[in-house]
């Protein structure tokens, strides 16, 4: 999926290139949060490469990132869920969220 043999990976580099582009145009800044998909957090989470080359495009195009998966890593999975079978972030994942993307936001917004 995050590789240049997936066309949309590329694709999707060149639209993020373009936002930071078009918000740079306008002053304004663009930061890239990767949120892990909630599995495996307490131990061998699979998606390690992916979210390593996320920050590798985001550090080569100049864009601003942040990772999420230490806010999460090491937690049980399923206590971050919204339901056994939904397993899209709860508000404890949410809080865990704006707690770790809290100083990135700060530091970008400062002048």
């Amino acid at each position: 999926m995050w590789s240049d043999r997936n066309p949309g990976w590329p694709e999707t580099q060149q639209r993020l290139a373009a936002m930071k582009r078009a918000l740079d145009a306008r002053g304004a800044r663009l930061l890239v949060a990767t949120w892990p998909l909630f599995v495996s957090l307490e131990r061998g989470y699979p998606f390690g490469p992916a979210h390593r080359e996320i920050e590798r495009f985001c550090l080569s195009a100049g864009i601003p990132h942040h990772d999420l998966l230490a806010a999460f890593q090491g937690r049980r999975t399923a206590e971050l869920w919204v339901h056994p079978v939904d397993h899209h972030p709860n508000e404890i994942a949410q809080r865990l969220a704006a707690e770790s993307l809290a100083p990135a936001v700060s530091k970008l917004a400062a002048p």
